[in-house]
């Protein structure tokens, strides 16, 4: 998801925002496999913008070359990237879990003047997914394999948490995960939650602002206007769809791109 986003007050950038993970199905002989290991969710700051602003009349943020020939190895590493962390929430006597999100910083590369910033090194942020399970021996990891969206300023996803079942089990569990609703600039969480409840009110837990609903839902996220109010729709595992009512949060706007798999 590529997404044209605030990166600072009066300065724009591209931030291409996606998540990590695989989802290989099943066979007559094997069971439905995932990527392996801890997956992650990630937005980076494309700054290699210099001649895009010698032809466009929308100028974007932009640095020289941050990384020297000598550097090794020359790309953007875990260093160079604001941490977000997600906590899951489960209050008493409710059957639905939800998210928290941080909101650290980005201190981006090359900028100044950002609350919360002495350095600027950053390239983006990252968010690594907590839930897991366990399938005999194996733990399986929460991770991404639907495409997301961009909603007025909401980066909007869903994560799949692989079922603890095995091509042996008598009782077949489906999968879950999580809708999460996060700023696309910073992956972190909003003061106020996109997610509403049914009078109208940003939810929470504890009193801070959800940024995840379990749901298990399947698919990319879509919008919906109705009576004046605004709903993120999705489908689940189980085969239904869910829906909840949604907030604006920004004037970000995204679209997902073709790129090509390197082997």
């Amino acid at each position: 998801m590529v997404v044209v986003t605030p990166l600072t007050s009066g300065q724009s950038g591209v931030v291409v925002d996606f998540g990590t993970g695989q989802e290989i199905p099943l066979t007559p002989v094997s069971p439905t496999t995932y990527a392996a290991g801890p997956q992650s969710l990630y937005g980076i700051w494309d700054w290699d913008m210099s001649n895009w602003n010698l032809l466009s009349h929308m100028a974007l943020a932009a640095v020289a070359e941050p990384f020297p020939l000598t550097q090794t190895p020359k790309w953007v590493q875990a260093s160079n990237l604001a941490t977000q962390t997600v906590s899951v929430v489960t209050p008493t006597g409710s059957s639905t879990s939800y998210e928290t999100d941080t909101n650290n910083p980005v201190c981006w590369y090359g900028m100044t003047g950002i609350t919360g910033c002495t350095s600027y090194n950053q390239f983006g942020w990252t968010i690594s997914l907590p839930n897991t399970t366990t399938s005999g021996t194996t733990t399986n990891y929460e991770q991404v394999i639907y495409n997301p969206s961009v909603w007025q300023g909401v980066f909007q996803i869903n994560t799949t948490i692989p079922s603890g079942s095995t091509i042996f089990s008598c009782t077949i569990e489906l999968p879950s995960g999580y809708t999460m609703l996060i700023n696309p600039t910073t992956g972190g969480g909003y003061t106020s939650s996109p997610f509403l409840d049914g009078s109208g009110n940003p939810i929470t837990v504890g009193g801070v602002a959800v940024s995840g609903v379990q749901t298990g839902g399947t698919g990319t996220i879509t919008n919906i206007s109705a009576g004046g109010n605004n709903f993120w729709l999705t489908d689940t595992s189980n085969g239904t769809q869910t829906s909840g009512a949604e907030q604006a949060e920004g004037a970000s706007t995204g679209h997902r791109v073709t790129w090509s798999q390197l082997r």
